[in-house]
């Protein structure tokens, strides 16, 4: 489910988690954050050793 709020209330959320509910959303982004690095970085590699046209 996607939902639109402000910044300000999202981190009054998440000023009230426990910190274990923080460590799991700390973990979660993390893992976002490297799957999304690691999509660049294999996008970047293709781009740069892929093939090549030439006459």
């Amino acid at each position: 489910m996607k939902i639109q709020m402000p910044f300000q209330q999202l981190l009054t959320i998440v000023k009230t988690l426990t910190p274990s509910q923080k460590a799991r959303l700390k973990k979660e982004l993390e893992e976002k954050s490297a799957a999304i690095k690691t999509k660049k970085d294999d996008f970047i590699h293709l781009l740069l050793n892929g093939p090549v046209y030439s006459d």
